[in-house]
């Protein structure tokens, strides 16, 4: 018989005791921690995470945030004193490569990615995967970081919110409830049993905590609101319309401030716009989800809101300022908050030319039988593609049924890929992370992720047969 939940999380919690077991081993020895973590939302949680915890522990460590992990990486690290290194939410999909250049070296892997390659001696490797768990909607490489940061010290659970913000930037939220579920919920509870988070229902506006209402309700594109979603000057107008005080003095309002009967009416008559505008891709019913508050951060500020606090780290990430994101969840506020409230700034302005091309006749998303292709060579920054892919995704501008398989020029002269893909594909079985591992592969490349969120790095020039492979590999799936 398969093993069952109990046994499956036993498994799971195995691998994060032992981690922290070796960690403490590596800190009582003085040895140096050389650790790596994923420069998107959740990676730079974990790594600030693991850092805090690390710190409070006395450890001499570095912390480095990294694109992916690769041969550059590994040279590096092996050119180095073999001290241990910690590799976080990157390198579950690389233990070959791993293993060839570090071997000698104490390796610990706290990751949620879906593993491939074999385990070696010197190795620890905590993944949800490993125990038949589900790392894209369970728990995060935040939240395994947090389990091995409780299991170095209890006092530790204050950073539960951290991982929270982890979760929601890994999407993680993406059901119906729009809730975070699994070993999800369990960091949940610990962080409100630790004072640092409030849960409750409530609209979902993107700004929620610092924008205007109308400018919150212009940003919001989950669901995408055909005529509001992207349109400032039409949201205000349909406020102004409803009769909402907007102003509180010479202060706009926010979502937040808003009284129950207030989005009591704004939910009801934005059903009523979205079922008249006949928009089938669009669901009143993802305007309403768990609210996650830090509620040890200022208000109106980007930290107060979970689903906030996460869309300022990938910001961060996207315009090249992961040591701001990093810094932030390490503890850092004052200046650091304030230059990483202008990365978001930047990075809406850019990611707003970019959807504007990716809808023009110039970007033209180019439909196939089994998939749309967005080009983005010369156009698109490699940091951005993910994003831009995600949005379009969810908007009303493809078709769900088919997947984006996205393509961009990385710095180094490779060809970076974003596939994402809406969850009504999951019930045909649809897995992009094992699509791009094995198109990928085909091409002397490297592909993997989650069912619905995944890339690949493949070498300029193999485009067009990795395509080529991906579509048959759809076409299996979807045909």
């Amino acid at each position: 018989m398969p093993p069952g939940r109990d046994e499956k999380l036993d498994i799971f919690f195995q691998p994060i005791h032992e981690a922290a077991s070796t960690i403490k081993s590596f800190i009582k020895k003085g040895l140096f921690i050389r650790v790596y973590c994923h420069h998107d939302a959740d990676g730079v949680s974990a790594g600030g995470i693991i850092g805090r915890a690390l710190g409070r522990l006395g450890a001499d460590f570095r912390i480095r945030v990294w694109k992916q992990m690769d041969d550059l990486l590994l040279k590096d690290l092996a050119s180095e004193s073999p001290s241990p290194c910690i590799f976080i939410d990157l390198g579950g999909g690389y233990l070959d490569i791993i293993q060839e250049y570090l071997k000698d070296v104490n390796v610990i892997i706290l990751d949620h990615h879906e593993p491939s390659g074999d385990p070696f001696p010197s190795l620890i490797h905590a993944n949800p995967h490993l125990s038949g768990l589900d790392g894209a909607r369970e728990v995060s490489g935040s939240g395994v970081s947090y389990f091995v940061a409780k299991s170095l010290d209890s006092k530790n659970v204050d950073l539960s919110c951290v991982a929270v913000v982890g979760a929601l930037g890994d999407l993680q939220d993406k059901n119906e409830e729009r809730e975070l579920k699994g070993i999800n919920a369990t960091i949940v509870r610990d962080g409100i049993d630790a004072n640092v988070l409030a849960v409750e229902k409530d609209l979902l506006f993107f700004g929620r905590e610092t924008r205007p209402i109308h400018r919150a309700l212009s940003l919001t594109t989950n669901p995408f609101i055909p005529g509001l979603s992207g349109h400032e000057d039409q949201c205000l107008g349909f406020l102004v319309n409803l009769g909402f005080q907007l102003k509180d003095g010479e202060r706009w309002r926010t979502l937040a401030e808003l009284s129950k009967d207030e989005k009591q009416l704004l939910f009801s008559k934005l059903v009523e716009y979205i079922v008249e505008s006949g928009s089938s891709n669009s669901s009143p019913l993802e305007l309403i989800g768990k609210v996650y508050t830090l509620i040890r951060e200022d208000k109106l500020t980007f930290l107060r809101d979970g689903r906030e606090f996460s869309s300022l780290l990938n910001a961060c990430s996207r315009t090249q300022k992961t040591g701001l994101a990093l810094a932030i969840c390490l503890g850092s506020r004052g200046s650091t908050l304030h230059e990483a409230e202008a990365a978001v700034e930047e990075y809406r302005r850019t990611l707003a030319k970019y959807l504007d091309w990716a809808a023009s006749d110039q970007g033209n998303v180019e439909e196939t039988d089994f998939c749309y292709i967005l080009r983005g060579e010369k156009v698109v920054d490699e940091r951005m593609i993910g994003s831009v892919s995600s949005i379009l995704v969810a908007s009303n501008i493809l078709n769900p049924s088919k997947p984006l398989i996205s393509i961009a020029l990385t710095e180094e002269g490779m060809i970076k890929v974003s596939a994402r893909a809406s969850t009504s594909l999951l019930e045909k079985g649809l897995n992009l992370g094992t699509i791009m591992q094995k198109a990928a592969e085909l091409v002397n490349g490297r592909g993997g992720g989650h069912d619905v969120a995944a890339g690949a790095l493949i070498p300029v020039g193999s485009e067009d047969p990795f395509l080529h492979e991906t579509m048959i590999l759809l076409k299996e799936v979807l045909g």
